[in-house]
């Protein structure tokens, strides 16, 4: 996917890039406000857990610097070859939340926890508006339902940026 991402070109006109799965729901402004703090001068990999994966896969975010070494360093036209620098012998058992975890790691980005990034809970509740990301969401009734709760007003308390990790 994020070879998909790069080759549009269409990330070059944004700072951040997200990678969601479709049965996560999220909200632009809330992402926003938490990525408010990071600098953009280099490249970031966001974390979204405290596990040996830090980045799970219903939220996945780069800065554009970040999918720039990405890419440079792991062309598809390297892949399955020994100059590819993120792809290894044991590549395939973490998913593809462990490759990109461990990738970003290996090619120098930095990294920030961010907490409120991701709310990964079955079943899924979306009332918290401290969070960014809820998931799972598998059916359309709870997409819609979380939907609705994401966007009610939330206190005024509520939506206060995440300082930087």
């Amino acid at each position: 996917a994020w070879h998909s991402i790069y080759e549009t070109g269409q990330y070059l006109n944004h700072d951040w890039i997200v990678k969601a799965d479709p049965d996560a729901v999220f909200l632009l402004d809330r992402l926003k406000l938490n990525l408010a703090s990071v600098p953009l001068s280099e490249a970031w990999a966001i974390h979204n857990n405290k596990t040996g994966t830090p980045i799970l896969g219903p939220m996945e975010i780069l800065n554009r610097l970040a999918l720039d070494i990405y890419y440079a360093n792991n062309p598809p036209s390297l892949s399955g070859t020994d100059k590819a620098v993120c792809e290894t012998p044991w590549m395939g058992t973490g998913g593809e939340d462990g490759f990109l975890s461990e990738c970003m790691q290996r090619l120098g980005v930095k990294a920030a926890y961010h907490k409120h990034i991701l709310l990964n809970r079955n079943p899924v509740n979306c009332t918290d508006p401290a969070y960014v990301t809820f998931h799972p969401a598998k059916m359309e009734a709870d997409y819609r339902r979380c939907m609705k709760e994401m966007m009610a007003p939330p206190p005024p308390s509520s939506m206060t940026p995440s300082p930087f990790l």
